[in-house]
């Protein structure tokens, strides 16, 4: 639901409510006060208990007043301790007023007669509390890093004056600055520690449950509860997190804390909005796309969908009752962050009633704050949502950007500033005005570049390249000229690829608009590379829309991880293999432009030592969703084996990617075609394409698919790589799925080819075929115990599994549990760090793509990539039993005559293939095409 900017202002406005609960300055003060002060009548002590009296009350002015009064009475009496004491107060009470200047200088004179002072329980007592505090601001000011470290000081002096609670505190603030920082992980590892839980307590739910029930009912229980909630959501693991904050509220609710309560109802609003977002992307629906269909099912119109639709539209309605809830909260920021959600879901699902009872309520909420970072936020929040509601009234959004760009500007805080300026660029965009769009936006990015906020130059740089093309088209229609326009579009890809790990660590709703977001940036730039026939006879043109490609398959797969993982190097594997061709298809909205790279092996270039590549590229003027239900038809009749439908589509994909090349394929004695495949194209075996008489695979091309040349590397298959394997299956009933009898016949073919396996079979039955070896169980803990005791090659998995688009939905099925990619990679890397060897080839040969996902091979790109190996064979569809036996001994045959015949491993799965569709009853695609071969083809 939030884009980056609005997901700030988010966790700044909980972490308000989280200072409130863990180090709440008036508690947390009075402690400190109780244990170094007399009980005494003088003025100063009056002073500061009427100040924490006023602070309790929300009366911060008076609270303020109070506190200076007492730390100027204390300096008259020389006592350093009470008046820096005083002084942590002052800072809470102005931090509270948005007085940032005189909360920053408040608790540096606290710090400093703090650490000047002598040693002692109570001086380390209230220098780490006043550290907290310093921690706090810097958070609320954007210092991240520097709210962790001063968070780190407080934790190790609550540690050595024996304060688990405190020190669990501050562990707890640090996870919170993690978080603004994008290291959710880490913020979760921080938290998971200062609970004093194991690592893997979070690895299933009824793991966690159990220690949830072991939680004492406190404060600080429920505040890292509740960061450790959010940071789940973060990182997509949706179960876990309801898990959590569902514990939090259960201990909030009988010890009447309102505010805590307040928050895990608004962190539970959150996360049901974020699991219905997740949801109806799965379904291959919008959140437009849903509500149209509710309305028109209304009206009595049910089509194709309109379950996920009114599943989507019932979540919202409980994310928005939740909401509703946390608005009843004491604190003004609370409320105001919970009425702006409020508002956006119900723009965002068309509640015009709630919409015009809202917004009155929400801009008087913003109006009463007082001048802060957190007034400016808001407004910049409030105008997204109207921004993205295309608003009737685009002059009452620009006078709310105006007054925030004014305010940002008094505070002196140009990212706030910037943010505001483009912003309402995108206002002036958005209503055609685009001279005055085209200069606040470059105002913006100016601001942003000198403040080095990448995550707003690229938006700024995106923003400024639509404005230049719309603007060369309107002055010339006939033959506009792209050059400024794509200089800014090349300038925003090349942000976007310094900031990479800064933009993978979104929550879940804001990674699927990855989609609307950084994807289109990516796209509409090759789109102006390939714009006329010139541009795609330019070599250089081609050469920078391939490396684009490249490029956002490695953004693709990041944002599908979350993390920063992939490490792409430069392409080489391309400059080696002479025999192969690589493909790019691009999906454009109006076109299907293919770029192909072909091998010219009588050019040499001496300063690279390496054969240079040729390009050429054609295009065929097609609508996206022509494209895509072409694919999804095709896709949609293949994993049936008395489903006939999938000829024409077949023919149809062939003509768009493979006939207009086949003259130069011919003419580079190509052998091996290698697919770089986009969007949709991903799910669909290219092997089925049809030329009119014949499929693809039975034409003398090996074939292979990859998310990217930069992810491979460049060492062909050696005959020694097969001599063991580690195989292990699964071949009964089991976590609802059926029975694969005949896996006991694959690994029996494989033990056959093979001279050294280790078995792994169900849960450890005995085999009941002689010709087959069972070491033991499939179980997680046997699997990596096998994979520790040896440096296998060739790892195969037959087994049910699931590939998803979503991370936590990807999947292989063990003996007993599952395992996930990260459980994949954990246990399969130890082969290659700890044995230092390769593991060469994984194999899953039951696993299929998550039926109606249309970006479900994502899962399947990132197990190949994730698990280390440089080749992965699988399978795009639930294949029938025994013929999966017959094609896998096939295989492995083939690979055996590597020794002798040195093909490849495309060339293996190539034949493989061809000797399954001999036989009659398995000529349907369903039998044989589901096997693709990803990542090293050689």
């Amino acid at each position: 639901m939030f884009n980056r900017r609005s997901l700030r202002f988010c966790l700044l406005a909980l972490l308000m409510a989280l200072v409130c609960i863990v180090a709440s300055p008036s508690v947390a003060t009075v402690s400190i006060a109780d244990s170094v002060l007399q009980q005494s009548q003088n003025s100063a002590e009056r002073l500061e208990q009427q100040g924490r009296s006023h602070y309790e009350d929300g009366q911060f002015a008076e609270a303020a007043a109070s506190f200076q009064q007492a730390a100027q009475a204390y300096e008259a009496q020389s006592n350093e301790l009470k008046q820096a004491i005083a002084l942590s107060n002052l800072a809470l009470a102005t931090q509270q007023l948005g007085q940032w200047a005189e909360a920053n200088q408040a608790i540096t004179q606290s710090l400093n007669l703090l650490e000047a002072g002598e040693d002692s329980d109570a001086r380390r007592l209230a220098l780490a509390e006043a550290l907290d505090i310093q921690s706090a601001l810097f958070l609320s000011q954007g210092n991240a890093n520097a709210a962790f470290d001063t968070g780190e000081r407080a934790a190790n002096l609550y540690e050595q004056l024996g304060d688990r609670d405190r020190a669990t505190e501050s562990r707890i603030s640090q996870a919170q600055a993690l978080q603004v920082l994008g290291l959710y992980r880490r913020a979760i590892a921080t938290v998971v520690t200062a609970l004093g839980w194991q690592p893997r307590t979070l690895t299933s739910l009824e793991t966690l449950n159990t220690q949830l029930q072991t939680l004492p009912p406190s404060a600080t229980a429920i505040a890292a509860l509740q960061s450790l909630g959010e940071a789940l959501r973060v990182t997509g693991n949706l179960a876990a997190a309801r898990a959590v904050l569902q514990q939090s509220l259960a201990i909030a609710q009988p010890l009447q804390q309102t505010e805590a309560i307040a928050d895990a109802q608004f962190r539970l609003a959150n996360l049901t909005w974020t699991e219905a977002l997740v949801n109806l992307s799965r379904d291959n629906l919008t959140p437009a796309e849903a509500i149209e269909m509710v309305q028109q099912a209304q009206q009595g119109d049910r089509r194709v969908g309109i379950n996920s639709a009114e599943n989507f539209y019932r979540a919202s309605a409980s994310a928005l009752a939740l909401y509703h809830q946390a608005a009843t909260a004491t604190t003004a920021t609370a409320r105001l962050q919970a009425q702006l959600n409020q508002l956006r879901i119900a723009i965002e699902t068309n509640r015009q009633a709630e919409v015009q009872a809202l917004l009155p309520h929400v801009q008087s909420a913003i109006d009463r704050l007082p001048l802060g970072h957190m007034a400016v936020e808001a407004r910049i929040n409030l105008a997204q949502t109207l921004i993205s509601a295309s608003p009737s009234q685009p002059q009452a959004t620009a006078h709310i950007l105006a007054i925030a760009i004014g305010q940002a500007r008094d505070l002196q805080d140009p990212r706030d500033e910037s943010n505001a300026l483009g912003l309402l660029g995108s206002l002036y965009e958005q209503t055609g005005q685009f001279p005055e769009a085209q200069q606040v936006t470059q105002q913006a990015l100016l601001l942003a570049q000198n403040n080095s906020a990448s995550d707003l130059t690229y938006r700024w740089q995106w923003q400024l390249g639509r404005l230049l093309k719309a603007t060369a088209e309107a002055n010339n229609p006939n033959r506009p000229t792209y050059t400024e326009a794509i200089a800014a579009y090349t300038a925003a890809v090349d942000t976007l690829k310094s900031i990479r790990a800064d933009l993978i660590a979104t929550a879940p709703d804001e990674q699927l608009s990855f989609q609307t977001t950084i994807e289109p940036i990516y796209r509409q730039l090759v789109s102006l590379l390939l714009q006329s026939p010139q541009d795609i006879s330019d070599d250089q043109n081609l050469r920078t829309a391939r490396d684009l490609i490249e490029s956002l398959q490695l953004a693709e797969l990041d944002n599908f991880f979350r993390e920063a993982c992939l490490n792409g190097n430069p392409t080489v594997i391309d400059q080696v293999d002479q025999t192969a061709a690589i493909i790019y298809p691009i999906i454009l909205p109006d076109r299907l432009a293919v770029i192909l790279s072909l091998p010219q092996s009588s050019q040499f270039d001496l300063s690279q030592n390496s054969p240079q590549r040729s390009f050429v590229a054609y295009t065929t003027v097609v609508p996206q969703v022509t494209v895509e239900a072409t694919v999804n038809l095709l896709r949609d009749s293949l994993d049936q084996a008395n489903d006939h439908r999938f000829l024409p589509p077949a023919q149809q994909i062939y003509n768009w990617l493979i006939r207009p090349a086949q003259a130069q394929l011919a003419a580079n004695q190509v052998s091996t075609l290698v697919f770089v495949l986009d969007g949709v194209l991903r799910n669909i075996p290219m092997s089925v394409l049809h030329d009119g008489q014949h499929y693809l695979v039975e034409q003398p091309y090996s074939i292979a698919l990859t998310p990217g040349l930069q992810l491979l590397g460049s060492q062909p298959f050696s005959p020694n790589q097969l001599r063991s394997a580690l195989l292990a299956g699964v071949s009964e009933a089991h976590q609802g799925y059926s029975a694969l009898p005949n896996v006991r016949d694959e690994l029996a073919q494989i033990q056959a080819e093979l001279p050294r396996t280790t078995t792994l079979l169900d849960r450890g039955l005995a085999s009941v075929d002689q010709e087959l070896r069972v070491n033991g169980g499939f179980t997680s803990t046997n699997f990596e115990t096998a994979i520790e005791s040896t440096p296998y090659p060739i790892v195969h998995l037959a087994t049910h599994g699931q590939f998803s688009s979503q991370l936590t939905d990807t999947y292989v099925l063990t003996g007993d549990g599952r395992l996930t990619i990260d459980d994949l990679r954990t246990a399969l890397q130890t082969t290659a760090v700890r044995r230092d060897g390769t593991l060469e080839l994984l194999v899953l040969s039951a696993c299929s793509t998550a039926m109606g996902d249309n970006r479900a091979a994502l899962g399947l790109a990132g197990v190949a990539v994730r698990a280390g190996a440089r080749s992965t064979v699988a399978t795009l569809w639930q294949v029938n039993d025994y013929s999966s036996a017959m094609f896998m001994g096939a295989f492995y045959r083939e690979l055996s005559t590597v020794r002798t015949l040195h093909i490849s491993k495309a060339e293996a799965l190539h034949q493989a293939q061809r000797s399954l569709l001999q036989y009659p009853e398995y000529q349907h695609p369903y039998f044989w095409a589901p096997y693709v071969l990803i990542g090293n083809w050689q």
